[in-house]
């Protein structure tokens, strides 16, 4: 089987970048041919290019509304729309041309606010897949440009029902859930006795709810006696999140907390922190899938989560799959705070929790059921037994 697939980005740390490359390995192992098309060549570009995988790179833009959030916004708006659409027209017609040498069976675009790959299917009449990874305007504010009728017109694969059900993608013929693949299962693992930590890794973003896990944690440790360290793992994101963590660093320094948190910036060793740790916190607002969640439980580390969007549905499934919770949920700054105290007071209660939680990434999260999963997929399009 011959693939085209259209990333939106070359950072090789994004989690879409992540959860496309574990699928790559899996398919290019069974025997399946790969040509990946990115918008330049960054990071995962030359990640790519050691493993001796077909690539090609031409500048292209996610289709969406640019931004109005600032007066500069809203002076560069029609130049930014106008570059958008030159240099989508471009790439099209470049892809075009690539297709016409590798003719690939089908075209899997990685996210769906692209809209390049989608549209060289219709040009080439080849079948054309979405990974619906995102809401779009819940978790990253976006306003995808016709993303109703895209979606509508291509077969799908969302990772979580409930984004399926936020894009009403329930056309069992084209339309399906595969929950991402993170690891291997010979990658699960735990160790006893934990460290003295909580810990957090992901963008420092009030969408992430970093701001609110942080109001919490300050407010627990000034009560607590003798209270967990956090440690921070992640990046800052544009002005909002700079001043986010400088407002924080404050606190902590008028608090006398400011020994108690680590910040370590972006690091490539997350799994040795999740695994040392008392517990992974993810407190975003709305996330797609919560990748950080199963990565988690991979690793041995009891999550506390908010419960909304993809990690509730990550610990329902939990429950569907045996029969009890697989990690802690919380919703209001109060609740979170208590689970913070109950660990500080005694952590003897978490395996049961992890080990749960463990059974159910072997049967939900592993990367050979992800790619079994859509293999499964392109061979029922292939055959004829799913329409576009």
């Amino acid at each position: 089987m011959k693939i085209l697939y259209v990333l939106n980005s070359t950072n090789a740390e994004g989690g879409a970048t992540r959860s496309f490359d574990n699928l790559l390995n899996e398919l290019l192992v069974r025997g399946n041919d790969a040509l990946v098309v990115m918008p330049d060549t960054g990071g995962y570009y030359k990640v790519l290019k050691g493993k001796g995988v077909s690539i090609y790179a031409t500048p292209y833009e996610s289709d969406i509304i640019p931004s109005l959030r600032t007066t500069r916004d809203k002076i560069l708006f029609l130049p930014r729309l106008i570059r958008n659409k030159c240099h989508n027209y471009i790439a099209v017609k470049k892809i075009v041309k690539i297709c016409e040498e590798f003719e690939p069976d089908l075209i899997h675009t990685n996210v769906s606010p692209i809209s390049i790959g989608y549209l060289v299917s219709k040009k080439l009449r080849i079948p054309h897949i979405y990974h619906v990874r995102e809401y779009g305007d819940k978790d990253f504010d976006l306003k995808i440009i016709k993303i109703k009728q895209r979606l509508a017109d291509s077969y799908t694969i969302s990772i979580t029902k409930d984004i399926s059900k936020y894009r009403n993608l329930n056309d069992e013929r084209k339309d399906c859930v595969i929950y991402n693949g993170i690891y291997p299962l010979s990658s699960i693992r735990k160790k006893f006795p934990k460290e003295r930590y909580l810990f957090y890794a992901g963008r420092l973003t009030v969408k992430k709810g970093f701001g609110f896990m942080m109001d919490a944690y300050i407010d627990y440790a000034k009560s607590a006696g003798n209270h967990l360290r956090m440690i921070v793992a992640g990046g800052q994101s544009g002005m909002e999140s700079h001043e986010l963590c400088n407002s924080i660093r404050d606190r902590l320094e008028y608090e006398g907390l400011s020994e108690s948190v680590d910040w370590l910036g972006v690091i490539d060793n997350v799994d040795e922190y999740m695994l040392d740790s008392v517990a992974t916190v993810v407190p975003s607002v709305c996330e797609g899938f919560g990748r950080v969640v199963a990565e988690a439980m991979f690793n041995g580390s009891l999550v506390i989560g908010r419960d909304s969007g993809g990690i509730k549905e990550q610990f329902d499934n939990g429950v569907h799959v045996t029969g009890d919770e697989i990690g802690l949920r919380f919703n209001t700054r109060e609740e979170l705070i208590a689970h913070f105290m109950r660990l500080t007071e005694d952590a003897s209660f978490i395996e049961p929790y992890i080990d749960r939680s463990q059974e159910c990434v072997k049967k939900l999260y592993s990367n050979d059921n992800n790619a079994k999963s859509i293999l499964s997929f392109y061979e029922k399009i292939l055959q004829g037994r799913a329409i576009g």
